[in-house]
């Protein structure tokens, strides 16, 4: 006869092993429950049903599959916008995480993965519910820590380098796993094998998928906020380059590869291989292309403002100084951009004299005063506006045009505001 879902177990033949149609009717008993608890929305018992039968592919697929369909807001969209409400909604969806992660789901499907290591299937639904689960606004590392997360995930990528989907789903986990301090310092480690060398293999054997570049520029962004020291040289800055050639009209992979170049250029010798490898267009030619974008030109102003340090002439040759204008100008409204901007027309201006002189004629000290005029409170808007004000002052046609607009009135304001 047909066993029934509420069967716990086939029982075994005298020698202690299942018999073909024994084996075959647990697996359908396993199926049978999976499907059950996807109506119930039981994660736990699509759980027990796979390890009931940890052995068996199709129950594992099944499975995984199931564990898919029960992740709220599985896609990044759909999660951004109920995160964004910060209302009833995100609270719910964070119960629902908090339940998921105590299911046992995690390590489920890193038991699965770990036993069917050749199933694409059974990889990247892992790789899908690790990226979801470790999302940072869900601050769920205490309930996942015990599992070995990065490891599941550089095992998956290792034997499906050709396979987009897996690779998009694993880029996307490392990405945020390497937001964690206590996943950082093991990443950073770039030697073979490891989560750098796996991404920046899966950007190259993937380069037309825009999410897989996306994804890696976006993990090489996080890692670099932990120490940007080897990432450049390991070959990050060229991977973000080519991201950003290939995909130059895809707005996410710009505002992650300029995010990626800003924070490698944190480091001296980072500035360095930016400059020298040609990114610095790159960077000018993602802000002219996405003049809109507040994200982009966030990302890309910021990356100006930290390689003015030292490379204002390289920025003014690639007209990173009209763009720099243009983007404040579009994005008067965004404290964001216009913080960023006041900080890279200091740091430029306090750099090479051409420089100060090219920002001198094309309304630098504009530029800056609009800005602390429109966000009179906003503290680091004024703290930057006032430094880029005293560097461009140090240029006198630009000290008579300050004077004439009333300049010392905006930065009296600024001292009394703040």
């Amino acid at each position: 006869g047909s066993a029934s879902l509420h069967d716990e177990e086939v029982r075994p033949e005298s020698e202690g092993v299942l018999s073909k149609g024994a084996s075959s009717l647990s697996a359908e008993v396993c199926l049978a429950r999976i499907r059950s608890a996807v109506e119930k929305r039981d994660a736990g018992a699509v759980v027990r049903a796979m390890s009931a039968r940890g052995e068996d592919e199709t129950v594992q697929v099944e499975g995984c599959s199931a564990l898919v369909l029960l992740t709220p807001c599985s896609e990044a969209a759909e999660f951004r916008a109920v995160a964004e409400q910060a209302g009833p909604a995100w609270l719910a969806l964070q119960r629902e995480y908090r339940q998921l992660a105590r299911s046992g789901s995690v390590e489920g499907v890193i038991a699965a993965a770990a036993a069917h290591r050749s199933c694409a299937e059974v990889q990247e639904a892992m790789c899908r519910i690790v990226l979801c689960i470790s999302r940072p606004a869900l601050e769920l590392e205490e309930l996942t820590k015990q599992c070995d997360r990065v490891g599941a995930v550089c095992e998956a990528m290792a034997a499906h380098m050709e396979d987009e989907a897996v690779q998009e789903m694993a880029c996307g986990a490392l990405r945020n796993l390497a937001v964690d301090a206590a996943h950082q310092a093991h990443m950073l480690q770039v030697e073979s094998g490891g989560p750098v060398s796996l991404v920046l293999s899966a950007m190259a054997a993937n380069a037309h998928s825009a999410r897989v570049q996306e994804h890696g520029c976006g993990f090489l962004r996080n890692l670099a906020e932990g120490g940007s020291e080897g990432l450049a040289a390991s070959g990050g800055v060229k991977a973000i380059l080519s991201a950003m050639e290939a995909h130059a009209w895809d707005a996410r992979v710009q505002e992650e590869g300029c995010g990626a170049l800003r924070h490698l250029a944190f480091n001296r010798h980072g500035r360095e291989r930016i400059v020298r490898e040609g990114a610095v267009g790159r960077v000018v030619g993602a802000m002219e292309q996405h003049p809109w974008t507040e994200g982009v030109q966030v990302e890309a102003v910021g990356a100006v403002r930290i390689l003015a340090l030292e490379h204002g002439a390289a920025l003014a040759e690639h007209g990173g100084v009209p763009a720099l204008l243009l983007a404040m100008a579009e994005h008067v409204t965004s404290p964001h951009v216009q913080e960023e901007g006041c900080g890279a027309i200091r740091n430029l201006a306090a750099g090479d004299e051409a420089v100060r002189r090219l920002l001198a004629g094309s309304e630098g000290a504009g530029a800056v005063l609009v800005a602390m005029k429109g966000h009179a409170w906003h503290a680091a808007v004024q703290e930057e506006g006032c430094a880029a004000l005293r560097n461009l002052a140090m240029h006198d046609n630009c000290r008579r045009r300050l004077a004439r607009t009333g300049a010392a009135i905006v930065v009296r304001a600024a001292v009394k505001g703040h």
